[in-house]
């Protein structure tokens, strides 16, 4: 009876040294094909960027050679008039200001329409144009 229950104490310790080396190497196999997959997205991915690279070095060829053959035409002068003709001709321009914005107090404000294209009111808009404008009737 003893040596039956070492038989199975020593057959059941050999099965999970198996199991445990079988376990541990089919661990190390998946390690190793999830690198792999990881290693070709990598690679493609790294392709796609040279292939890339290799087309925008070409456009950059490309507008060298233009930038070149720019360089390379001679420039056709004009006469230019003197300064003094200059100043004469034009007044003087006086400097350009930013118009400034009020602050307003309501923040639903902010997403008021503004007209770049005219500074006349309604009521001027509708005086020159033949639309009546509508009073509702007190009563």
């Amino acid at each position: 009876m003893l040596f039956t229950i070492f038989c199975c104490l020593s057959t059941g310790l050999a099965v999970y040294c198996i199991l445990k080396r079988v376990h541990r190497r089919s661990v190390e196999i998946a390690v190793r094909l999830a690198v792999r997959e990881v290693e070709k997205e990598y690679e493609s991915r790294n392709d796609a960027m040279i292939a890339q690279l290799s087309a925008k070095e070409g456009e950059l060829a490309k507008a060298r050679k233009l930038v070149k053959l720019h360089e390379a035409v001679p420039v056709i002068s004009r006469a230019t008039p003197s300064p003094a003709a200059k100043t004469a001709a034009r007044p003087p321009e006086a400097p350009m200001r930013v118009p400034e914005r009020k602050l307003k107090q309501d923040p639903l404000n902010v997403f008021e329409m503004s007209r770049p294209f005219t500074d006349t009111s309604y009521d001027a808009l509708l005086a020159t144009s033949d639309v009546v404008k509508v009073e509702p009737a007190a009563g």
